[in-house]
């Protein structure tokens, strides 16, 4: 499936902007295959302390782009 936003006539989001959260099994695998295909993070994969696993990138446009999961236990 294919969910898309466009702005018709700003090139950047300006602050305050929508989130965009995608949720995973696993944040730190979804972590490396994003790497690997050339997306660059803004923040590493991190425990959140209200209890998820967070890693933080930018689209081209600059809207925030989260992958969220559940905190390792291991």
């Amino acid at each position: 499936f294919m969910l898309a936003f466009h702005s018709a006539y700003e090139a950047r989001v300006s602050s305050p902007a929508p989130e965009i959260h995608f949720e995973v099994p696993d944040v730190d695998a979804a972590y490396r295959a994003l790497k690997a295909r050339g997306v660059r993070f803004k923040e590493a994969p991190a425990d959140m302390p209200w209890g998820q696993r967070m890693a933080v990138c930018r689209d081209p446009e600059g809207h925030s782009v989260e992958i969220v999961g559940p905190v390792n236990d291991g």
